[in-house]
């Protein structure tokens, strides 16, 4: 019996991939805001030609384009990438003795924002994981997204303004 099904824990397909479009977003608002930093910074500081720029900015596009890719087929791997980045900022921190300002200011833009697309993408894996994998996951989605309004397999009315508790299709009724 798995661990999930024992804690009472119910299959939700759309909470799943609601928490990996936000993991997503998380990733790539936080790649525009380091590909934005990472360029701006010498092009406008310190007189670096732009083409210097771009190569410098090249970095932090190319580790977002990296976590992204990791994060839609292994999502597991892209949480503890991001934890890891997390861990590695505050060694950082730690060993080069930041002030406080500084450890805010560093919180703010870079580890809080990997922490939370981490902990997005660990909780779109274990949702998948309850639900039984991809495969089932897609399924028990398409079967309560397409059949909604509708009269469901077993007879039953599904939600409807009239029938505010909708009856779930058996498939995902099994999970529970």
């Amino acid at each position: 019996m798995s661990v999930f099904v024992r804690t009472g824990a119910v299959c939700d397909p759309e909470r799943m991939n609601f928490e990996r479009i936000a993991a997503r977003g998380v990733v790539v608002g936080g790649g525009v805001f380091w590909v934005a930093a990472a360029f701006s910074g010498p092009y406008a500081f310190k007189d670096v030609p732009f083409a210097q720029a771009v190569g410098t900015a090249a970095v932090p596009f190319a580790l977002t384009v990296f976590v992204l890719l990791l994060g839609w087929w292994f999502e597991r791997a892209a949480a503890l990438l991001l934890y890891g980045l997390s861990g590695a900022g505050v060694l950082w921190g730690l060993v080069a003795g930041w002030e406080p300002a500084l450890w805010v200011l560093v919180a703010f833009v870079f580890i809080v924002p990997m922490l939370i697309a981490g902990g997005l993408f660990h909780l779109a894996a274990r949702m998948e994981s309850i639900c039984g994998g991809p495969a089932r996951a897609l399924s028990l989605l398409a079967s309560t997204v397409g059949t909604a309004g509708t009269v469901g397999a077993a007879g039953a009315a599904e939600h409807t303004p009239e029938n505010p508790a909708p009856v779930l299709p058996a498939a995902v009724e099994q999970t529970r």
